[in-house]
């Protein structure tokens, strides 16, 4: 593990035994040590109780850094949800340089010199993906791009919702998350509409009653990266829609019954699993970094108690930022599955990488959420 766990000394270690001097020392040690981990110590606000939390400000930094100078340049979905992933932590740490450095690598796009790479196979939905980046520059410092954007946001509505014949939950994510951007900037109704409706599409097909989703029409799976668009999408959406807009109700309860889901099922050490119900299925962090994401913007809004919300999402981020190695690449992360073929075995056997961009994009919306959630 890169970042050890943080000491707490307790005053019940002061006791005949060990000198008040010598306890002292004791304790000066300890302080060092937590220090020089990197850990931050605050008291969890719902329980009183001292927790350890490794600091999303450093360890974010450290992800974002990795992801930039390696992982950028592309705009299949994976690296855009990165280069989205460094913009949205450049704005919640106030690094102005990350933000520049993704303008950079992506200057020809953003000019409209160029324009998005298309996928041979006709997955239209992937490809409009990359007007997230472009809307995230103009929400935060360039409004430049919003030619570039709009483009890129009204596209979506000429295209078909499925893809080919199924739902599949991964589209919730890329959709939903440019029409949410595209109506904050452009306060077109429109967007917000296409928003909503693209996402309650699928909630109403995949969403089961206990509140997970199925990964698709075929796939009945509850896949934990699956889940994890999802709850990352109505996210953005509920960031992005007013409270009393048409529909924005209806998403929120579909939220917050995937919420309910999501908290049942973490593991004790703070992940959640490939498939999210099947305890024998083993721990993944792309879908765990999803779902802290939602967690913690949950709390952080009001829309979520507390208790047990806020603990769920710091225990997520200490395990995240605990599955990360020294150079920020994020392990135990299951690989793109491709198409669906629907049975339990396909995503269990799914292989694992270190440094996969379908984890390291979420980790940085996590470490974003988690900045955030702490300085309140």
């Amino acid at each position: 593990m890169d970042l050890p766990s943080c000491f707490f000394m307790h005053k019940s270690m002061a006791t005949p035994l060990m000198p008040r001097r010598q306890f002292l020392e004791v304790a000066g040690k300890v302080m060092a040590i937590s220090v020089a981990t990197g850990c931050a110590s605050r008291r969890n606000p719902a329980t009183g109780k001292p927790e350890s939390i490794p600091p999303p400000q450093d360890v974010g930094k450290r992800v974002a850094d990795y992801v930039t100078a390696q992982q950028l340049g592309n705009v299949d979905y994976p690296t855009v949800c990165c280069a989205y992933g460094v913009l949205r932590f450049a704005r919640a740490s106030g690094n102005p340089g990350l933000a520049q450095s993704v303008e950079a690598i992506y200057a020809g796009y953003l000019s409209g010199a160029k324009t998005p790479d298309r996928y041979p196979n006709g997955r239209q939905l992937e490809h409009r993906w990359f007007g997230i980046i472009p809307l995230e520059l103009c929400l935060t410092h360039s409004p430049q791009y919003a030619p570039v954007a709009k483009r890129e946001a009204d596209l979506i509505e000429a295209e078909p919702i499925k893809n080919a014949e199924l739902y599949y939950v991964d589209h919730m994510y890329g959709v939903g998350t440019l029409q949410a951007k595209a109506f904050l900037f452009f306060r077109d109704p429109r967007y917000a509409a296409r928003c909503l409706s693209h996402l309650l599409v699928h909630c109403k097909v995949l969403q089961r009653p206990d509140g997970l989703f199925h990964h698709s029409e075929r796939g009945r799976p509850a896949w934990g990266r699956g889940n994890g668009w999802a709850a990352a999408a109505m996210t953005e959406a509920l960031l992005a829609v007013p409270a009393k807009y048409p529909g924005r109700g209806e998403l929120f309860r579909a939220w917050h019954r995937l919420m309910e889901g999501l908290v049942r099922h973490q593991d004790a050490r703070g992940l959640w699993r490939q498939i999210v119900d099947q305890p024998a299925s083993w721990l993944e962090t792309s879908g765990s970094a999803m779902f802290v994401y939602a967690l913690a913007t949950g709390v952080r809004q009001g829309w979520l108690p507390k208790n047990p919300y806020r603990s769920a999402a710091v225990q997520g981020w200490c395990a995240l930022a605990d599955s990360l190695d020294v150079q920020g690449r994020l392990a135990e992360v299951c690989i793109g599955l491709g198409d669906d073929p629907g049975t339990e075995a396909h995503y269990l056997s799914c292989p694992r990488r270190l440094g996969d961009k379908h984890g390291q994009a979420p980790f940085l919306w996590a470490a974003s959420a988690l900045l955030e959630l702490l300085k309140r």
